[in-house]
């Protein structure tokens, strides 16, 4: 439990006036600008034209935003977005699901097919490879954002998302505080019910603020601030372990008992990136000769069959997955694994059965 990673990213990337950029828009930006240079090195490769590119990243971009949104509305909150139809509209309030962008991107294909005259399993086939790496980006996004994030943990590489503790640190901070830093204290423990917590020591520099003011801070408002945070209660509990505040110099240090978790959004991310990296290099190899449905096929059930693996690790996204066997990531998944695999099967009897009329004629 000693070796876990502070994550302390803070999902804002520059703030302009009153407007902010967070990495979040940012990553999900680069999935549209990366996917359309392959793309279009893929379309170019294969005899198609850039003006089949711009109208695909139209429809893509469509489909994606409207897919997902509505995912998460359908799928997760569908009660409250009913009875408010426009709260769906609020996209930069957050809220996307990748299962809604997934069906959504099949059947804005299915239509591009039919435009550009051309079979769904050839746009199919090749739109899942910058798929895949869109994913990737997605999920560093989450990572970023220090969502989604994964249920308690004893392993190695645990991540401890300290940027919640540290927004409920600074909206009850007493004037004067200068810098918040967090740092391992090489302490650990398990609480009565098994799960592992770590100390983490957050540092409150404050020249010239008073001494007492900072200890009686310490030693009470802080750790009701941290527990009446929204989001920080997920990541750190104040009540397994006595809170320790000290004052050294002009510096408040104080041990918080922090929650390490499995960084789920880190596994997907590099499990797309692994996918990708497989269905660029399975087209680089075979091109016009790919058969069709191949990478498709793999696609879903590499990226939704670890999908339904990794939601094990993770924390309920909404309190009614809690009295369901699977969360709805993985009830989800299941029909699009039976989609990929079906597309398999098919693929691999057409490039069989073509094998063999080859070898006959």
């Amino acid at each position: 439990m000693l070796s876990f990673i502070i994550w302390d990213a803070d999902p804002i990337l520059v703030t302009l006036g009153g407007f902010e950029a967070r990495w979040y828009g940012l990553f999900f930006a680069m999935a549209f600008v990366v996917g359309q240079y392959i793309i279009t090195r893929i379309f170019l490769a294969e005899g198609k034209t850039e003006r089949q590119v711009e109208s695909l990243t139209l429809f893509m971009i469509v489909s994606t935003v409207v897919g997902a949104r509505l995912g998460h509305c359908l799928f997760y909150d569908a009660d409250y977005y009913l009875a408010n139809p426009l709260e769906i509209l609020k996209v930069w309030k957050g809220g996307l699901a990748s299962h809604g962008a997934a069906f959504a991107i099949i059947v804005a294909m299915l239509l591009w097919a039919r435009r550009e005259k051309t079979t769904a399993l050839w746009i199919l086939d090749r739109i899942v490879i910058v798929v895949a790496l869109g994913g990737a980006f997605i999920r560093m996004g989450n990572l970023m954002n220090a969502e989604i994030v994964g249920k308690p943990t004893d392993v190695p590489w645990a991540f401890v998302f300290t940027h919640p503790i540290r927004q409920a640190i600074e909206a009850s901070q007493p004037e004067g505080v200068r810098s918040l830093s967090f740092h391992k204290t090489g302490k650990a423990f398990t609480t009565e019910g098994g799960d592992p917590r770590v100390l983490v020591q957050a540092d409150l520099q404050a020249p010239g603020v008073d001494p007492q003011t900072l200890t009686g801070y310490g030693e009470r408002q802080l750790p009701t601030a941290i527990m009446s945070y929204d989001e920080a209660h997920m990541h750190a509990h104040p009540e397994d372990a006595e809170t320790v505040a000290r004052l050294e110099g002009d510096t408040l240090k104080v041990d918080i008992p922090a929650v390490p978790r499995h960084p789920a959004q880190l596994y997907e991310a590099l499990s797309c990136v692994a996918i990708f990296l497989a269905l660029y290099a399975t087209w680089a190899r075979r091109k016009a000769a790919l058969p069709e449905g191949r990478l498709f096929g793999w696609f879903v059930v590499g990226v939704f069959g670890l999908r339904f693996v990794y939601e094990f690790l993770k924390e309920p996204q909404v309190d009614f997955e809690t009295e369901l066997p699977y969360n709805m990531g993985q009830f989800l998944s299941i029909p699009l694994v039976i989609i990929g695999l079906y597309v398999l099967l098919r693929s691999y009897r057409q490039h069989m059965h073509t094998r063999s009329g080859d070898a006959i004629s």
